[in-house]
């Protein structure tokens, strides 16, 4: 039983072994190409602006993405700002045979944009979706607090997808102006 052990981990090491000379570098973090404390991506998107977004969803996203992209709260020239369009929608999706709603699920679709500001040119536009759902509970203090957290999961979700899009667009930047 135990040469089976360490035969099946010399085999896991002998697979992995190639995975070591194939590219794959962090996107964000450290251990950048140049040795310094980070990467390419998480540099540029410590100097984005992200601007006011509007209702307390949009409130919340702005959070996460501050915490995401800025943590340390630096304040540095800002060649970049970060615009968010928020829509939030909820609609029932557990119903009893006596029209009760019992499921209700949240979707949050965020449109955002990078706008260069020296030039105000939008240099990327996409989307980020999220759905969430929570039960309905027979007391509205419970349904209530299952609908923030819901949405609160949502705009989670929505703020890792918009942190990992800009450091993709950065990272291909980076990898642009290496390349001749």
């Amino acid at each position: 039983m135990r040469a089976g052990a360490i035969l099946l981990a010399l085999l896991c090491l002998g697979l992995a072994a190639p995975l070591g000379g194939c590219g794959f570098r962090p996107l964000m973090g450290s251990g950048s190409m140049g040795g310094g404390s980070g990467t390419a991506a998480t540099g540029q998107m410590g100097r984005i602006q992200i601007s006011l977004i509007a209702d307390r969803v949009g409130q919340k996203l702005r959070n996460e993405l501050m915490q995401r992209i800025n943590p340390r709260g630096t304040r540095v020239g800002s060649p970049w700002r970060l615009d968010v369009l928020v829509q939030d929608s909820a609609r029932d999706s557990g119903i009893q045979s006596n029209n009760t709603v019992t499921r209700k699920e949240v979707r949050l679709v965020a449109a955002f944009y990078l706008v260069e500001v020296a030039t105000g040119k939008v240099v990327l536009k996409d989307t980020a979706r999220s759905n969430a759902a929570y039960n309905v509970s027979a007391t509205e203090f419970g349904t209530v607090v299952s609908g923030r957290a819901a949405h609160d999961a949502a705009v989670t979700d929505i703020a890792d997808e918009i942190q990992t899009r800009l450091a993709i667009y950065f990272d291909r930047q980076a990898q642009n102006t290496l390349t001749p």
